[in-house]
């Protein structure tokens, strides 16, 4: 299973009715939730599913990023110049 992401796109913060919609859809385990999006997983095959029945939502998949070391480190050693 992979992670996704639904992010209603109508108005700043979904109703009721339409989070319960996407919580409770067959195959789908949120793992986080604000106002306005859900993080979930699920098959891609339930996404296809849930992206054809849900127009007011965005889904796309998480994509994680390495975040670089902001510390220097030293390229060559005392010896090595």
């Amino acid at each position: 299973m992979e992670k996704y992401i639904a992010r209603y796109k109508k108005s700043p913060q979904a109703p009721p009715e339409e989070m319960h919609r996407v919580k409770s859809f067959p195959g789908i385990q949120v793992h986080d939730e604000s106002p306005r999006m859900l993080l979930f997983s699920a098959d891609p095959q339930t996404v296809s599913t849930l992206t054809e029945t849900l127009p007011d939502w965005d889904v796309s998949q998480q994509q994680e990023y390495t975040i670089p070391d902001p510390r220097p480190s030293i390229l060559h050693g005392p010896d090595q110049t």
